[in-house]
């Protein structure tokens, strides 16, 4: 269980880290003006349309969903290979210094 639990927030982290490395944005002025020394004239504000909004919505389920199927795959394919497994098991009580004599 603990494996699993390990498992899935590594996939987590890594997926952030994916996510971070294609993110080639500027997301605000003070991160415009460390990558140029031309000085900035003037700045926009986003404008959020409810197209946007809706697209954020969506993304964050789609996130939320993949994130629940992956954490219950990792579980669920851990639990097979786990289940019935007698030289697992014995490794296991070995580590843990008792052999259950």
């Amino acid at each position: 269980m603990f494996f699993s639990l390990a498992l899935a927030l590594a996939v987590t982290i890594g997926g952030i880290f994916v996510a971070e490395k294609f993110d080639t944005s500027f997301h605000d002025l003070d991160d415009l003006r460390s990558f140029s020394r031309v000085p900035v004239l003037a700045s926009i504000p986003r404008i959020v349309t409810e197209a946007d909004t809706r697209k954020g919505r969506r993304r964050f389920r789609v996130g939320a969903i993949s994130t629940v199927a992956a954490v219950g795959l990792i579980i669920v394919s851990s639990y097979f290979i786990a289940h019935n497994n007698q030289t697992l098991a014995t490794m296991l009580t070995k580590v843990g210094g008792t052999t259950g004599r």
